[in-house]
């Protein structure tokens, strides 16, 4: 085997237990170091990981040699620590969002840039074998010109504990949490093209959806923070893209609907995918309606899959070269068009997107 290459943790929530399975699946890496503020799990981790553990990441970056760091605390930390790793010459795995907003991906964006600092983001449905599928239908041009893309994450009662609902913290609710997969994941089929333009209503907390018995679903992410909530619960935006691109997108973490839905479907002039929750074409064949149901056929969507994969991606990209499939700059794009929605939200107009 050749280099192994040093990384260390900085945060022990839910992520980093899938980002470890990915980091101990690849064999490429060597643990050198954990972080966490919380003694007891950074006791237990670091014992489990046989690795030297640290309550302070600035004591962890002078201490210990680092080729990368995995940094998955909340939101509100990701700057401070990411610009602090790039100051130590350490390359960065940060997991979503990538920040509280775009003025903050763009300054971890162009220190990285400066420093020539690999900066990837934990986009994981990018790695998805599912997605790729789609992505290939989609470029092959068998949908014709898209015309619209419809996304839809509803949630009855899944509200997460802590941090999570606390906008100091997360940033924000849905849109910013599991939206940013949504709409990177939107980027990414369409092959990068540019946000145009919001247009957002978001709404407030579903109060009796948080009081149940029994609180937030057991996989829903938890930790050791009370807070009280005081983010969107759900939220519906219209996204403008170039090429004359729509994105209708709805999302919720507490909505009284019957059960929970996901949609990704691509809507072309010439035929329409849907992705989830059926993989399946419709369109038009010698003159009569053509339905395609290919879901048989098609890797279902592999959570700690696509996470394993995207950790192999980032060790190729430090030890090979290889082209980084999750950038800083897909960054600060995709806070660029989250921070549209929040404005327009507030403002209650379409706002412009600027890239």
């Amino acid at each position: 085997m050749g280099k192994r290459l040093r990384i260390a943790f900085v945060g022990l929530g839910a992520m980093a237990e899938h980002l470890y399975h990915g980091i101990a699946e690849d064999g490429r890496f060597e643990i050198a170091g954990i972080c966490c503020r919380t003694r007891n799990k950074l006791e237990k981790r670091s014992e489990e990981w046989n690795a030297p553990g640290f309550t302070d990441y600035e004591e962890l970056f002078d201490t210990v040699p680092l080729d990368a760091v995995v940094v998955s605390t909340p939101p509100s930390s990701h700057k401070d620590v990411v610009l602090s790793a790039i100051r130590h010459g350490i390359n960065v795995f940060c997991e979503k969002p990538p920040a509280m907003d775009s003025a903050e991906a763009l300054e971890m964006m162009n220190a990285a840039n400066e420093k020539d600092i690999l900066l990837m983001y934990g986009f994981l449905s990018r790695f998805s074998k599912r997605y790729e599928e789609a992505k290939r239908i989609i470029d092959s041009g068998e949908l014709g010109k898209i015309l619209l893309v419809r996304l839809m994450t509803i949630r009855r009662a899944g509200v997460p504990g802590s941090w999570f609902v606390s906008r100091k913290f997360s940033g924000g609710g849905p849109v910013i949490d599991f939206g940013s997969h949504s709409l990177d994941l939107v980027r990414f089929l369409l092959g990068g093209k540019k946000p145009l333009s919001a247009y957002a209503v978001c709404f407030p907390c579903v109060q009796n959806l948080h009081d149940i018995v029994g609180g937030p679903p057991k996989w829903m992410p938890q930790s050791d923070v009370d807070c009280i909530p005081d983010v969107e619960d759900m939220a519906i935006a219209i996204v403008k893209f170039e090429d004359d691109i729509t994105v209708s997108l709805f999302l919720s973490n507490a909505a009284h609907v019957r059960e929970n839905s996901k949609t990704i479907q691509f809507l072309g002039d010439k035929a329409g995918l849907s992705i989830d929750p059926v993989f399946e074409m419709n369109g038009v064949k010698d003159h009569r309606l053509s339905d395609i149901n290919m879901e048989s056929e098609v890797p279902g969507f592999d959570y700690q899959g696509s996470i394993d994969a995207e950790i192999s991606h980032f060790a190729d990209c430090l030890l090979s070269g290889t082209e980084c499939k999750a950038t800083a700059y897909d960054g600060w794009v995709l806070m660029k068009i989250i921070d549209a929605i929040y404005k327009s939200a507030e403002t209650g107009k379409s706002e412009e997107i600027k890239v």
